[in-house]
């Protein structure tokens, strides 16, 4: 699917009840402090988180392979054995009166916000049709794209299918920061993700593999 862009402009989107469509790096609940955000299960064994995790529902670590979290991991229930080092420390959020994530704000900003170019080389790219197989950053930004993407690129899924992505073919990372609160989306041989996941749940088990050489880098869209 062609991604869907306008020219270059302020971003926007329509503001409605208690949200405002801002940028991850200055919204009300902190993004940019986060690698991974599910509103359901989260089942990965990325061997490096950088930042804060949130997972609605059930945390679980597929491999046997130690897995190291450097941010708060806040969390429904958890599968043990984890084989993880919460380096952050960890919450269970029925233990909290106010969760610090209203995943019911990404499934609004996902259908509000608006495509487009900016200065400096942001980008939001929305995503309105599945591909039907795996995207790599080429799909979006073209043979020039690096794995370090920086937070210059969000790209925005608005339908429900599951989505799984991977490295391009001549082996780059995954950059882009993936807005996607209404899919699964799958992580698979692609070395690391720069930016954040926003998911309804998320996975890094594909085809006998449970991922655990990939690594989550959490440097969300900031533009």
């Amino acid at each position: 699917d062609s991604p869907t862009t306008v020219p270059s402009m302020e971003p926007s989107c329509v503001n409605l009840d208690n949200y405002d469509c801002t940028p991850f790096d200055i919204d009300t609940f902190g993004t940019s402090d986060y690698s991974l955000i599910t509103k359901e299960d989260t089942v990965s064994a990325a061997k490096n988180v950088y930042k804060k995790m949130y997972v609605g529902g059930n945390l679980s670590n597929p491999s046997s392979s130690s897995v190291t979290v450097g941010g708060h991991v806040y969390y429904g229930s958890i599968t043990e054995p984890m084989n993880t080092n919460f380096n952050g420390g960890k919450t269970k959020l029925s233990d909290l009166s106010n969760p610090p994530i209203d995943f019911e704000y990404y499934e609004w900003l996902a259908t509000h916000i608006e495509a487009g170019s900016f200065d400096n080389g942001y980008e939001v790219i929305v995503i309105t049709q599945p591909k039907g197989s795996c995207y790599n950053m080429y799909d979006f930004l073209g043979t020039a794209a690096q794995g370090s993407n920086n937070g210059k690129t969000l790209i925005v899924f608005t339908f429900d299918d599951d989505i799984c992505l991977t490295k391009t073919p001549d082996g780059r990372q995954f950059g882009p920061s993936v807005l996607a609160p209404f899919s699964k989306v799958t992580l698979t041989n692609a070395g690391y993700l720069d930016g954040i996941v926003i998911a309804k749940s998320f996975t890094t088990v594909m085809n006998g593999s449970n991922g655990s050489e990939q690594q989550l880098h959490g440097i969300a869209y900031d533009g």
